[in-house]
C-alpha cells in the first residue's frame, strides 16, 4: 500500500461493512425474538432464512474488507 490515504479508504470501507453487518445481525435477532409459537409459520421461517442469508452476505463483505485492510497494512493474519 503506497499511501496513508489508501489505508484510510480501506479503513472506511471496513467500518462501513462492519456497521452493515451489525445492522443485519440485529435484524436477525429481532426476527428470532418475535417467535412466540413453535413450530414457526412458513412465513416466519422464510423471513428468517432470507434474513440469515442477508446477514451472512454482510458478514462476508466485512470479513473481506477486514482482510484487505490487514493485507494493506502488511499485518500477518493470526
Amino acid at each position: 500500500m503506497d499511501t496513508n490515504g489508501e489505508l484510510e479508504q480501506l479503513h472506511i470501507e471496513c467500518v462501513r461493512a462492519l456497521r452493515s453487518y451489525m445492522m443485519e445481525a440485529n435484524e436477525t435477532c429481532k426476527l428470532l425474538t418475535q417467535i412466540k409459537n413453535f413450530p414457526v409459520s412458513v412465513n416466519q421461517r422464510v423471513a428468517i432464512l432470507e434474513q440469515r442469508r442477508t446477514e451472512n452476505l454482510a458478514s462476508d463483505k466485512y470479513q473481506e474488507a477486514r482482510r484487505k485492510l490487514f493485507k494493506a497494512a502488511n499485518w500477518e493474519r493470526s
